[in-house]
């Protein structure tokens, strides 16, 4: 699984990161869904290559599918 390592640690780790950094190349806003953490949203596959990269060290490349920004 592509995120079979990744914990709630690595999430909140990957919020931080993208308040801290913002967008990784390749990314850009969600067009559908949200996360939804302290009141503020934040997109998800953005969040998820942070909180994989701290879990696995894959690198932050846009690895998902669906639609490309």
């Amino acid at each position: 699984m592509l995120f079979d390592q990744v914990t709630a640690q690595h999430i909140l780790q990957g919020i931080k990161d993208f308040k801290e950094k913002g967008y990784p190349d390749g990314f850009g806003p969600s067009s559908t869904y949200d996360v939804h953490h302290e009141g503020k949203l934040y997109p998800p596959k953005a969040i998820m290559a942070y909180a994989n990269y701290h879990a696995t060290g894959r690198a932050l490349e846009n690895y998902f599918k669906g639609r490309a920004k």
